[in-house]
């Protein structure tokens, strides 16, 4: 059949029928959305993927912890061991309200733990009561009736110490003044010398603690005196006018019977200078020496407080005395030495003691001499010219002076 000039061309006979269908996009295909059935099947694989993988890596992600033994039960520790000491040598003991047996020091193997109520009661003084473990204190150099916190070892175990100290002021005001009377009155010891003419002699005390001097023309009448003293700066010495309360306890070896208060008593050089006449011219009291004086004190309801017997190895009075006079020379040169020289290493030595009549001294710097001075009717005076030349205030010992103190 012929073809019309107006009709569309014929496909050529050789092309698919296929060709005729219609024609969909293939970003329309990939935009549709999966059917339900698809999205769960994906789910449930995603899930089952997981899984084998914790399961293969688990040790790794989370590795296992070691068990741990339950800690063991620890015991509480046995009760203490309590050494009770006091400066009195009797009195009723109780701990928690519990009379203890024995008499003081008392060594007592605790059957309780702390904390525990310690109470002394020794009349005529206040009951004493010490709590231990004690309570902290922030106050330094305090002093503490109960003195606790030291261990000392008894019978290759370790103890504890509680120290209970009773004070004057434990007692009634009456008893305290009848004391102090009793010690003034008892612990004095006195020896005389003569002042030759031309000597120089103290006269007062400056503000400093160096001394005043004076060289008098004529001859006078000398005491040196070993009084009692109230003022004392020793640190870790607390003093209650003439009576100090100082840890150590009572001492076992005190072989006197009955019942003691012990107490230790600062004590002083004085010296007193008069005419032949009787009058006055100088009466100096110096500073209190650091050693104490031990006294024991007993107490009567009818005689009130008495002194008690001194153990038998302490010395006299009039030789503490004599001692007292070149242990005061020592100290009196001590503060001229640090009032006017510098640097450390500084020592002062005895050489001659005499006695009430004096005594030389020397002086040194790291083992080198700095000069030999005299201590004579409580004036210090320098020897010879090093000791000049070291503390040029202190006058120049005349020829008789040191012969007198062996120089």
């Amino acid at each position: 059949m012929s073809q019309r000039p107006n009709d569309p061309p014929s496909p050529p006979e050789d092309q698919d029928a296929g060709e005729h269908l219609p024609l969909i996009e293939l970003e329309t295909l990939l935009n549709q959305p999966p059917s339900q059935r698809k999205r769960l099947v994906q789910i449930s694989l995603m899930l089952a993927a997981f899984l084998v993988v914790v399961v293969t890596f688990w040790d790794t992600i989370v590795p296992s912890q070691p068990s741990v033994p339950p800690l063991p039960v620890q015991a509480p520790p046995p009760p203490p061991t309590v050494s009770i000491m006091s400066n009195v040598n009797y009195g009723a003991l109780t701990i928690n309200g519990q009379p203890q047996r024995g008499v003081l020091p008392l060594t007592i193997k605790l059957s309780s733990q702390p904390p525990y109520t310690i109470t002394l009661n020794a009349p005529p003084f206040q009951p004493r009561t010490c709590h231990f473990p004690p309570p902290i204190s922030i106050v330094p150099y305090a002093f503490h009736p109960c003195d606790a916190g030291r261990t000392t070892a008894l019978n290759q175990e370790a103890s504890n110490t509680l120290e209970i100290l009773f004070t004057l002021a434990d007692l009634p005001a009456a008893q305290r003044q009848q004391i102090t009377a009793l010690i003034s009155r008892e612990l004095t010891a006195q020896q005389t010398i003569n002042v030759p003419a031309q000597s120089f002699i103290v006269t007062g005390l400056n503000r400093d603690g160096t001394l005043k001097t004076r060289r008098l023309t004529g001859p006078l009448h000398a005491s040196a005196l070993l009084v009692p003293s109230a003022p004392n700066a020793q640190r870790g010495v607390f003093c209650f006018s003439f009576t100090c309360a100082v840890l150590g306890g009572f001492p076992h070896d005190y072989s006197a019977s009955g019942q003691f208060w012990q107490v230790r008593t600062p004590f002083a050089l004085r010296w007193r200078f008069t005419t032949a006449s009787g009058q006055v011219v100088s009466d100096i009291l110096f500073p209190a020496s650091p050693t104490l004086l031990s006294l024991f004190l007993t107490y009567d309801a009818v005689a009130g407080w008495q002194l008690g017997p001194l153990p038998s190895q302490y010395v006299s009075l009039s030789y503490q005395l004599t001692q007292l006079v070149c242990i005061t020379g020592v100290q009196m040169l001590s503060v001229e030495q640090k009032r006017s020289l510098r640097g450390a290493g500084w020592n002062i030595t005895i050489l001659h003691d005499q006695g009430v009549a004096g005594c030389e001294l020397e002086l040194q710097q790291n083992n080198v001499d700095q000069g030999r001075f005299v201590w004579r009717f409580g004036v210090l005076l320098a020897a010879d010219a090093r000791a000049h030349k070291t503390l040029p205030t202190l006058p120049i010992a005349p020829s008789g002076e040191l012969a007198a103190v062996g120089g």
